[in-house]
């Protein structure tokens, strides 16, 4: 990522972002795992939650679908 600026980012979606400390961690499709926390969660309005975390020192942000049990 190039440039990175949260709220315009979640801008109009305020109040379905929460943060969280709990640590959740991501397989990819090719294997490859990746940390998602600490960050955020958006929650869809059929209840379903992905969880992003931006790291900038890599400038990457990484993203994929929780599941809450």
């Amino acid at each position: 990522m190039r440039w990175f600026a949260e709220a315009s980012i979640f801008n109009g979606i305020e109040s379905r972002i929460t943060e969280t400390t709990e640590v959740v961690n991501y397989r990819s499709y090719t294997g490859e795992l990746y940390r998602l926390s600490p960050g955020k969660r958006l929650r869809r309005g059929d209840g379903v939650i992905a969880s992003l975390c931006y790291n900038p020192r890599t400038d990457t942000l990484n993203f994929g679908v929780v599941a809450v049990e």
